[in-house]
Parts: structure tokens; sequence; C-alpha cells
């Protein structure tokens, strides 16, 4: 099951669940992202770029750029948010793909008291 875009604003951030990713979203990462999909999976590999949020940390709030970034949740829950005032957010599970837009502003932040959130950065930098 895909959630829908917090809007239908062209560059907005899409949460992708179940690894399912529709039409829409597969002709905005072609060509480039397609090697990317076929390997969700298995999640990040040995020289896969990681993010890790300890309990109760969250990432400074920032732009994304230059680049769209690609975020595959690999353990632990976090909560997106994003946009003006970050007020829009989603709640992330292990498995779940993140797309940013360039140009979006955006935070991720581990609510859990004991458990750590880690993500994949299949592209666009860190979080």
């Amino acid at each position: 099951m895909t959630l829908p875009p917090a809007s239908d604003a062209p560059g907005d951030v899409v949460v992708c669940r179940d690894g399912v990713v529709d039409a829409r979203i597969a002709a905005q990462l072609l060509p480039d992202g397609l090697a990317l999909l076929t390997h969700l999976p298995t999640g990040a590999g040995p020289s896969q770029p990681t993010l890790t949020i300890a309990p109760g940390a969250s990432t400074a709030a920032r732009m994304q750029g230059p680049g769209d970034g690609i975020l595959l949740v690999i353990e632990g829950c976090a909560r997106l948010r994003w946009g003006r005032g970050l007020g829009s957010e989603a709640i992330t599970h292990p498995g779940d793909l993140l797309l940013i837009p360039a140009g979006i502003y955006h935070q991720i932040e581990n609510e859990a008291a004991r458990d750590t959130a880690r993500l994949a950065v299949l592209r666009g930098g860190t979080a």
C-alpha cells in the first residue's frame, strides 16, 4: 500500500509503505533510481551509507539538496517532519521508502525511549 503524498503539489515528500512504489513515483526515479528500487528487499549493503538516530534524538532540520533524497527505513520507527514550519509529518517503519525532493525542508526524529532508528541513504546525502 502506498500512502498518498501530503498534497498533490509537485515536490512534496512521499512515503511508500511495504516496498510498494506506484508507477508515478517509479517514473520520477528513472533512469538512475531504477537500480536502487531493485535492491529494496535487501536493505543497505556493506558500503551503503546509513543514518543512525539514537533514542530521543533527531537530525538537524535542513533543506534537501541539491538532488532528491531517497531513504529506506531499516530498523526502528521515526517521525519524518517536512514543509513550512515542519508542519507535515509521517511516522515511518522498517521497509518504508522516503522520497524527499530537493528544496524540501525536513527533519527526522526518533521518539523511541530505547530503540535506535536506522535508515539507508540510497541517494541525496544525509537526512
